[in-house]
């Protein structure tokens, strides 16, 4: 069975016993144990192949029945950047870049910023300010993550020289 991670599988079993005692109905999800005559597999969290086992049983033995369930990432995508595009900064200004991804995850998202290749920050925003930095052009990125899938926006970053006006003083 194939299914996406935000999806659910359900499962209902009918069984008779034609000794006409009780039955004990088990399911095992990769060796965890629900007792119940349905089970609801949920995907969440669960990448990867999964196993489910139906077994029913009375004093003179079982039935079993078994499914491998094969849970597919749904990868994150890049919604949105901020800002759209390169930035020009004057010396004393500074700008907050920001993505918005879209993930049917439960997992976390991590945050890798990188100013010049080289990792910067791993908060979810990321404040260029100006007068930290030296005149000249700066590489940004971030890659966005869920641990199975990852997205990435970058910019450029020009941050002018300052400019000094000087008075000579001439009359």
């Amino acid at each position: 069975l194939f299914v996406y991670e935000n999806e659910s599988l359900f499962f209902n079993q009918s069984s008779l016993d034609p000794t006409g005692e009780g039955l004990v109905v088990s399911w095992l999800e990769n060796g965890s144990l629900n007792e119940s005559s349905t089970y609801l597999f949920n995907a969440s969290n669960k990448v990867g192949n999964n196993s489910l086992q139906l077994v029913v049983q009375n004093n003179y033995g079982n039935d079993t029945r078994a499914w491998n369930i094969s849970v597919f990432n749904i990868p994150i995508s890049l919604v949105s950047k901020f800002p759209l595009s390169d930035v020009v900064l004057d010396h004393d200004d500074f700008v907050v870049f920001n993505v918005s991804v879209e993930t049917h995850s439960v997992r976390a998202l991590s945050y890798s910023w990188f100013l010049n290749g080289s990792l910067f920050s791993t908060s979810e925003f990321f404040v260029f300010n100006a007068s930290n930095h030296v005149p000249g052009f700066y590489s940004l990125s971030v890659v966005v993550s869920d641990s199975f899938s990852n997205v990435s926006a970058s910019w450029l970053v020009e941050m002018k020289e300052e400019k000094f006006i000087i008075n000579t003083g001439t009359v």
